[in-house]
């Protein structure tokens, strides 16, 4: 599982905009070519035109692959997410039966659960989660509701593509990356 999803989508934009850089050349040279008067009908027609739409497509078909690969990304990360929340009762220590046996269970006690269970994913979970229901507050422990995390997770390709639609094909493409996501 990726440690940051926002670096990850970041760095992977930065690599689609450098690489789409020169067609974004090609097209704003192709854009003056046509202003410029200095071209028949007939070359426009013939030459420049079919290289700029040619160029305009393939910016095209860049930015919809940006935007299907961030959300792949963030489907990728919202699954892992769920996947470390789902308990696993084949890793369940006799440690589970204190958390639902009635007994009630101090800020000490979970704590000491915890380190013996610390590699224990599934134990740690629930014994983290018994301590946020029942209002357990442990110094320097926290527990993680990864909910929060996947809506915001949800909202990042809406994000990436406000950057992708409106300024990926631009000159200034990479100053806008930077001043978007790097704060």
């Amino acid at each position: 599982m990726t440690e940051n999803i926002m670096l990850d989508i970041v760095k992977d934009l930065e690599a689609r905009t450098t690489d789409l850089a020169p067609t974004v050349a090609d097209v704003a040279k192709l854009e003056a070519d046509l202003k410029s008067n200095r071209y028949s009908a007939q070359a426009i027609k013939e030459e420049i035109t079919p290289k700029l739409n040619a160029a305009r497509e393939k910016i095209r078909a860049a930015k919809n692959e940006a935007n299907k690969a961030v959300a792949a990304m963030v489907n990728t990360y919202i699954t892992d997410l769920q996947r470390m929340d789902a308990l696993d009762p084949a890793e369940l220590t006799d440690d589970f039966k204190l958390l639902n046996g009635g007994v009630t269970l101090t800020a000490h006690d979970i704590k000491f659960m915890l380190e013996r269970n610390a590699k224990n994913r599934t134990m740690s979970q629930a014994i983290l989660r018994y301590a946020k229901e029942h209002d357990i507050t442990l110094p320097g422990v926290t527990y993680i509701d990864h909910d929060k995390e996947i809506r915001d997770a949800q909202t990042i390709p809406g994000t990436v593509a406000l950057y992708v639609d409106h300024w990926m094909h631009t000159a200034d493409a990479m100053n806008i990356l930077k001043k978007m996501f790097y704060r």
